[in-house]
């Protein structure tokens, strides 16, 4: 295996998450969140400022 050059210049990648109000406590639903919250955490510090927005 080997790493080549993209042939164009990357975008950066920007998501969001959005849930139905309903299923706030629904458990499945709270450890999904929990698993987001946990990797938006951890690269937080390293996301453009434009991508950041309060929990």
């Amino acid at each position: 295996m080997r790493t080549l050059k993209a042939p164009f210049d990357a975008t950066p990648v920007v998501n969001a998450l959005w849930w139905h109000p309903v299923h706030g406590r629904d458990p499945e639903h709270a450890w999904m969140r929990g698993i987001f919250e946990q990797a938006a955490a951890s690269v937080s510090d390293s996301s453009p400022s434009h991508a950041r927005r309060p929990v």
